[in-house]
């Protein structure tokens, strides 16, 4: 009887081991969820967390095995100037889902429910340790050549050295803001202003500067203040938010954004 016991034991222990060595990088019980992301006609590559998951642009992408909690993903698109736009998201035990939208000239992330119709399915992709055997790789994004992958098969992991990962600053590049900027600038009645800011702010992360800079748009006090709230929750540099105080004329607003950002932490 115990040698029975002992038997089934092992088996189960093996049965166990092999099970973990096909899904490395996911802990017993770490929960997974997936990723959807789409666009209107505009094909893209996408990155989770610096690390590319499809090596031929799509219009629709399903990523699976993500773990739950946030994460940094973002998109390059297959067009002449290569346009990036990325935010973090966080990724909960059911599907979590995004829209590529192009409005008035500016890229952004609408979320999305209900069923998804994906032109590729992935395992997420993740960088693997030094010393593995890289496959052959092919269709590699040009301009981002020292940080890409090729894009894995469904449900199987890849193992290929890859160099440190060169980090890209989380908030809206210098190019794209520049021209969010000119179009905030142009709206010649103060309410289509700070709509506009709130439309380009929701659908992007921030730095505090770049705060700082739509904030000067605005003519009036409240408006500064009630855009200031707002970005407060997409911007990256949290810890250097009260650098924004220095666009405000009055003691008074500047007392009432200190009051509100300590509320919210």
């Amino acid at each position: 009887m115990k040698r029975k016991v002992l038997l089934l034991l092992t088996l189960f222990f093996c049965a166990a081991v092999a099970l973990f060595a096909q899904h490395p990088g996911q802990g017993l019980g770490q929960p997974m969820s997936s990723l959807y992301v789409e666009s209107v006609g505009q094909p893209f590559w996408l990155f989770v967390d610096n690390v590319q998951q499809n090596s031929l642009p799509v219009n629709s992408l399903l990523v699976e095995n993500v773990p739950v909690g946030e994460h940094y993903f973002s998109v390059v698109m297959d067009n002449q100037d290569q346009t990036t736009i990325g935010r973090f998201a966080q990724v909960g035990r059911m599907a979590t889902a995004f829209r590529l939208e192009n409005q008035r000239h500016l890229f952004g992330f609408t979320p999305i429910h209900g069923a998804f119709h994906p032109g590729m399915t992935v395992s997420l992709v993740h960088y693997a340790p030094v010393n593995a055997v890289p496959p052959a790789t092919h269709n590699v994004l040009p301009s981002q050549g020292q940080n890409v992958m090729p894009v894995a098969p469904p449900a199987t992991p890849i193992q290929l050295p890859v160099p440190e990962p060169v980090l890209q600053p989380a908030w809206m590049s210098e190019v794209d803001f520049t021209k969010a900027l000119h179009l905030i600038q142009d709206e010649k009645f103060e309410s289509n202003r700070l709509e506009l800011a709130k439309q380009v702010t929701g659908q992007n992360m921030l730095s505090v500067n770049q705060v700082i800079s739509i904030c000067k748009t605005f003519s009036y006090e409240t408006d500064k203040l009630e855009y200031a709230k707002f970005a407060y929750h997409h911007c990256v540099e949290k810890d250097k938010y009260y650098l924004v105080n220095a666009v405000f004329t009055y003691s008074s607003s500047k007392s009432e954004l200190n009051s509100y950002v300590s509320s919210q932490q």
